[in-house]
């Protein structure tokens, strides 16, 4: 059997570790968060680690991807570090996630925050492509915190849910509609 680390102090660079981490019952540990972790509302009262380098609420969809188009071809910053706010929270374990450079922080980020910290952190990078590996991630996420139990509950639970929906009668089933970038 695999070695639980239960990590005292976490830094989430993704809104949906944050969510998990509050589903196994490790938000207590989070020390820090991106300004994008909404969700659960005590994910709010956290400390931002991590904030937009412009103010997205002010503007459309389609010039929200004319700021971050021109922002990938000139190199800038998408998401800024708030080293101040980093090194006070000091974490133990950063999860971040290396799907997209646009969508949360990665790697270039991950790499600052730990370059500036004196005591280095344990990394964890998310890359899920699928269901399967969604599980993996909460098993992941669980082993470093010390909650493989919960997470075991917590994927026992999606997976019955998910079971429901696709035993349910074809016209039944709810109709979903996933954008992932939209712009007009």
């Amino acid at each position: 059997m695999a070695q639980t680390i239960s990590a005292k102090r976490i830094a989430s660079f993704l809104p949906s570790a944050t969510e998990i981490l509050y589903e196994l019952g490790a938000g207590d540990q989070l020390v820090g968060v991106t300004h994008e972790c909404d969700y659960p509302e005590e994910a709010k009262s956290k400390p931002r680690v991590i904030k937009s380098s412009f103010d997205h609420t002010k503007m459309n969809s389609k010039e929200i991807d004319n700021q971050i188009s021109n922002m990938m071809q000139s190199g800038s910053d998408i998401y800024l570090l708030d080293e101040q706010v980093l090194k006070k929270a000091s974490p133990d374990l950063i999860i971040g996630q290396g799907l997209c450079d646009v969508c949360s922080p990665a790697t270039k980020e991950i790499s600052k925050a730990v370059s500036i910290l004196n005591k280095k952190p344990e990394v964890v990078i998310l890359d899920p492509h699928n269901v399967d590996d969604i599980f993996s991630d909460i098993l992941q996420i669980a082993k470093h915190v010390g909650k493989t139990e919960q997470a075991q509950n917590l994927i026992s639970s999606i997976q019955k849910r998910i079971e429901y929906v696709k035993t349910r009668p074809t016209n039944s089933r709810p109709k979903v509609l996933c954008i992932e970038w939209l712009y007009a």
